[in-house]
Parts: structure tokens; sequence; C-alpha cells
């Protein structure tokens, strides 16, 4: 009978974990986009120092004990234009989508030790261009596992980004694409 007594009640709570993490919460960032996170996530600027958060992101949320993170930048066509001329990359980089995409990947390259990349796949992100890649590699020595996203919005580039440690890929590969297709320009 205490097996019973113990059983129910903890089954109840593992189904109710269950269903806490499927459920969604749409966030909205300054009227320009929204995306779709898991609702174990928690805004990054509730929980850490101002010195912790990068400062070039619109959204940072995370969970530590999940071992899930997502953040966006923003940079706007102009200022990749400028980046390009004030750094005598023209010549390297297009002005464009495609330019862009190049210059993040290479950054990704040079701070990550990459142990496997998968190829990068031409896609739409809510009828938006967009370019989509997982990595796996070690970076500050620990191992680590990105699906980045990036999507040309009308006078933006977005760089969506998610990542967990590499034991559990398998656990969030498809939780982190969800969140990436679910962005939308506003």
């Amino acid at each position: 009978m205490k097996i019973i007594s113990l059983f129910v009640p903890l089954s109840i709570l593992i189904l109710a974990s269950c269903t806490l993490d499927d459920k969604e919460n749409i966030v909205t960032i300054n009227k320009k986009y929204s995306i779709s996170l898991p609702s174990f996530l928690i805004n990054a600027k509730t929980i850490l120092e101002k010195d912790e958060l990068n400062e070039n992101t619109s959204l940072q949320y995370m969970n530590t004990l999940k071992e899930l993170y997502v953040l966006i930048i923003e940079d706007s066509k102009s200022d990749f234009q400028q980046t390009l001329v004030e750094n005598n990359l023209n010549d390297k980089y297009t002005n464009d989508f495609k330019g862009y995409t190049d210059f993040v990947f290479d950054y990704y390259k040079k701070q990550t030790k990459i142990s496997h990349k998968f190829a990068i796949s031409d896609t739409l992100i809510n009828n938006k261009p967009a370019k989509l890649i997982s990595i796996s590699g070690e970076i500050n020595e620990v191992n680590v596992f990105y699906t980045i996203g990036l999507v040309e919005g009308k006078k933006t580039y977005y760089q969506i980004i998610t990542w967990t440690l590499a034991g559990f890929e398998n656990k969030y590969k498809d939780r982190m694409k969800k969140i990436i297709y679910s962005f939308k320009e506003l």
C-alpha cells in the first residue's frame, strides 16, 4: 500500500513536469519580432547581473538546470555595410545576406573548436530568407551544441542562437529548430 501511495504523487509530479516542458510562451521584443520559447526558459535579464549579460543581444533566455540557452542578436543592414567598409572587408564579404552569413559563420569558426559541422541549409522562416546550421564543438573548454538561424529582415539581419551542452544534443536539437522556426519579424 505504501508503494502505491508513493507512486501516485510521483507519477503526478513527473506528468506535471512533462506538460510544463511542452508549454510555450510567445515573447515579443520592442514590436520588432516575436519568438515562441519553452515556458521553462527565463529572461536572463531578471536573473543575471548587468555585467554578465551579453550586451549585443535583444533577447537572452536561459535555464541553467536544463542547460538550454537562446539569444538573438540584431544587426542593421546599414551597420553591417559600415563594418565591412571600416574594416576593409569588402573584398572578403559581399554587402548582402550571403556576405552577412559568411561573416557570422566565420566568426563562429574562430570562436569554437569545431568537432562537427552540419551543412548550412537555405530555408525560409516565416517567409523570410534564412540559413540554418548546427555545430558541435568546444568553447572555453566546454563541449557545446549550437543550432543557429540567420534571418534576413526588411532592414535587419537576425542571429537566433540556441545552444546546450553537447551531451544534451539529442534531447534538444528538434526543440532548438522549433524555436528558430517560430521567429517572426513584425
